[in-house]
C-alpha cells in the first residue's frame, strides 16, 4: 500500500498510478484512502474535481460556485 502525500490522488488501493491534483490542490487530502475517501468532504470524483451535489458522502448539501470551488447550502 502507498500513503499519499498531500495534494495527490489515486483511484484504488492497489493502483500504482498516482496523480497530482493540479486544478484545486486543497480538495485532495493525504493519507491511505483512495478515490472519493481521499477528497475533502465536499468533493468527489477523479482528482477530487467534482462537487458532491447529490450528497453521496452524507456531508451536507453543496453547490458549485465556480470551477473546482463549492459552497455549502
Amino acid at each position: 500500500m502507498i500513503e499519499l502525500s498531500e495534494h495527490y490522488w489515486r483511484a484504488y488501493y492497489y493502483s500504482l498510478i498516482i496523480e497530482h491534483c493540479q486544478n484545486w490542490e486543497e480538495n485532495c487530502k493525504s493519507g491511505w484512502k483512495p478515490g472519493d475517501e481521499s477528497c475533502m468532504i465536499d468533493s468527489i470524483g477523479a482528482l477530487c474535481e467534482e462537487c458532491d451535489l447529490y450528497n453521496s458522502r452524507g456531508s451536507g448539501s453543496y453547490s458549485a460556485t465556480s470551477a473546482y470551488s463549492y459552497r455549502q447550502l
